[in-house]
């Protein structure tokens, strides 16, 4: 049998998963950046443990509607990024759902180093 083929219709550039390198759960850098930007989003009145970046750990911090939103123009001035229409409400449930969301979006230039 030879090698795997790619699924049909599959566009590898465009699917994460074809690129393993491309795994944002792999990118620390990422969920660190967006932990930063909530501290700093919040004037540093909320504190974030960052062994908890996984599931929940976003919607367990309870931030008011204020903070959450200066937290979205943050992540927008820090990477070039704009916020478009019908996000699914589960991408704001942790830092690393948050992440894969950004990560999937983002030009690889723009990733956090």
């Amino acid at each position: 049998m030879s090698a795997e083929q790619p699924r049909p219709g599959a566009d590898p550039a465009a699917d994460p998963a074809a690129d393993p390198a491309a795994d944002p759960a792999a990118d620390p850098a990422m969920v660190e950046l967006l932990v930063r930007l909530l501290e700093e989003a919040s004037g540093h009145s909320v504190v974030i443990d960052r062994r908890d970046v996984g599931p929940g750990s976003i919607r367990r911090l309870r931030v008011s509607s204020s903070i959450m939103v200066a937290y979205l123009v943050a992540i927008e001035d820090e990477l070039s990024f704009v916020w478009e229409d019908g996000v699914a409400p589960e991408v704001f449930d942790s830092f690393e759902a948050l992440a894969e969301f950004l990560h999937r979006r983002l030009p690889r230039a723009e990733a956090p180093r």
